[in-house]
């Protein structure tokens, strides 16, 4: 007659082995989540270039907006289909590329699935004064994310396009303020007084020498004499 606590054992050794078997099974079927990628960024850049005299407080701020078209996505925390945001003096705002699982923030846009997603870039801020020369450029935003040979997406490339059709790889607004003509230097300028008392110096040296020379054609005619 068998032993009850053999028969326990074995079975439980066999129960331990299904297990085992099985989660192997399961680890060699399921395959991990794929991880977020960023490999490329879309990048908005303002320069502001002040020309002559600007008040200390110029205000070189810009607003922009940002609105997508179609079913292109937005980055988290934007309205329903467009972002507002600002840049002041020569700044850029940067928009990093995600593909794959990631929640993203509000300086990522995530990427679900492969396609050619599309934005729109404006300046909507007016100017101040008739001394603001502003960059009001249009741009069209082209993102291209493909699927990759291993099944992962990937974004291809970034299209700046300008309504000239010029492509780029980011968009830039170039603003100028004209200010006033620099005011002359006093430090260089010639005294009033100084100048005068040259003149006098010329006229004096020029009649001396008229003087001169008249005596000496005078004492020659004398001689003569």
């Amino acid at each position: 007659m068998k032993d009850p606590t053999q028969a326990v054992w074995a079975a439980a050794a066999r129960a331990a082995v299904i297990a085992l078997m099985a989660a192997v099974l399961m680890m060699a079927f399921i395959q991990p989540a794929e991880a977020a990628v960023s490999n490329k960024t879309l990048r908005i850049r303002q320069t502001y270039n002040v020309i002559g005299e600007a008040p200390k407080d110029l205000d070189q701020k810009g607003t922009y907006v940002l609105t997508a078209r179609g079913n292109a996505p937005m980055p988290q925390g934007a309205g329903v289909g467009s972002l507002t945001f600002q840049m002041t003096g020569d700044q850029e705002k940067v928009f990093h590329l995600y593909t794959g699982s990631f929640s993203g923030n509000a300086s990522s846009i995530v990427y679900p699935c492969a396609g050619v997603y599309e934005y729109r870039v404006a300046f909507s801020s007016k100017a101040k004064s008739r001394r603001y020369a502003l960059d009001t450029t249009r741009y069209l935003i082209r993102i291209y994310v493909k699927n990759m040979p291993d099944g992962s997406l990937q974004v291809e490339r970034v299209a700046c396009i300008d309504e000239n059709h010029q492509k780029a790889d980011e968009a830039v607004y170039h603003h100028t303020y004209q200010g006033k003509a620099p005011r002359p230097n006093p430090s260089i300028l010639p005294k009033t007084g100084d100048t005068a008392m040259m003149v006098l110096w010329a006229a004096a040296f020029c009649v001396s020498l008229l003087l001169l020379i008249l005596s000496l054609l005078r004492r020659r005619a004398d001689r003569k004499v």
